[in-house]
């Protein structure tokens, strides 16, 4: 359900040409299997299947054909099956993200919030938290079902302020660093962005900053929150 222009399974099936380029250079298909074995794939899709498309109910009848209960479960089980193609062309270690508070984006409180408040659209948090839910299960059902695999399962949904004093010193939801275009919410092109960046959340109406994303990643790697990775951080699957 991924928009048309570069959807999981094309970016797959790019793949797939990129290993027949790898088993060439190394000596057959065999050898390029092990390569791809040691391999990380960092796997972090959905939220434009409900920013770009659930949520937009004027443009899509998505909302009105799937409960939220069933569009979470709709994608959970397409998404399991591209896994299982990668699975099959030699990926053994797998780190899939959940999704983090859309709701919170400047975008969607700005479209859909309350009476002009800051609060976060939490209509669209729990959407996206029974996708975060059903993709924790699909990660111990993988584990059990593919042994020769280790699956971890990141919350981005766990980093907010609540856990990490240093977002509560940031800029609110709706204070982005740069100047935005319209209903779109990018960035207007050559406007000069804010010169605090570090101190903004987010960068447009959609996208974290650099501080934000370093943050995440940090999180997700070496693990000081138990509960954002499961059943491992990304440092320890690596070492696998």
């Amino acid at each position: 359900m991924q928009g048309p222009d570069m959807n999981l399974e094309l970016q797959i099936n790019n793949h797939k040409v990129i290993i027949s380029q790898i088993a060439a250079k190394l000596g057959g298909p065999v050898k390029a299997q092990q390569h791809l074995n040691k391999c990380l794939y960092y796997v972090n899709i959905g939220s434009n299947d409900y920013i770009n498309n659930y949520f937009l109910t004027n443009s899509y009848s998505t909302s009105r054909t799937y409960t939220p209960e069933q569009y979470a479960e709709a994608l959970v089980q397409q998404y399991s099956q591209q896994i299982r193609v990668l699975h099959a062309t030699g990926a053994r270690k797998f780190t899939l993200n959940g999704l983090g508070l859309v709701g919170c984006i400047p975008q969607a409180i700005t479209l859909r919030g309350k009476n002009g408040s800051s609060n976060c659209v939490e209509d669209d948090n729990k959407a996206v938290l029974l996708f975060d839910d059903k993709l924790r299960l699909l990660v111990d059902q993988l584990n059990k079902e593919l042994p020769d695999s280790k699956f971890v399962f990141v919350d981005q949904a766990m980093i907010k302020s609540e856990n990490y004093p240093m977002l509560k010193n940031m800029k609110g939801m709706t204070d982005r660093c740069c100047e935005v275009s319209g209903k779109i919410g990018q960035c207007t092109p050559l406007k000069a962005p804010c010169n605090n960046r570090d101190l903004h959340m987010f960068w447009d109406s959609f996208h974290p900053t650099e501080a934000v994303n370093k943050l995440m990643a940090k999180s997700a790697y070496f693990s000081s929150i138990k509960i954002i990775t499961y059943p491992m951080d990304i440092s320890s699957l690596v070492k696998m």
